[in-house]
């Protein structure tokens, strides 16, 4: 079965609007594809910068419990060295 040269030019035509409706669709996903990854990453980073800040905040206020803990150590240390004679010196006059 042979094709008249009217229908080939017909069939040839209406496959390449069919080549072209497709390369049309494929290019609109891809730049919608693209368009969510660029959403993804962007996300992804703002995420990145909030634990980080997250991070810094949570080091510092580690750093100032340990600060504090050392000097309540020190004081405590200071305060029983100074109470460990006078309760030596209050049992003696007891006794």
């Amino acid at each position: 079965m042979e094709l008249m040269p009217q229908e080939q030019i017909s069939l040839i035509k209406h496959f390449e609007q069919v080549i072209n409706d497709l390369k049309e669709l494929i290019d609109t996903k891809f730049k919608e594809n693209e368009n969510a990854h660029y959403s993804v990453v962007s996300s992804i980073d703002k995420m990145n910068e909030t634990l980080k800040s997250h991070n810094g905040r949570l080091t510092k206020m580690e750093t100032w419990q340990n600060r504090v803990i050392g000097a309540l150590t020190i004081l405590s240390v200071l305060v029983g060295s100074l109470i460990f004679p006078l309760v030596i010196k209050f049992f003696d006059r007891i006794i």
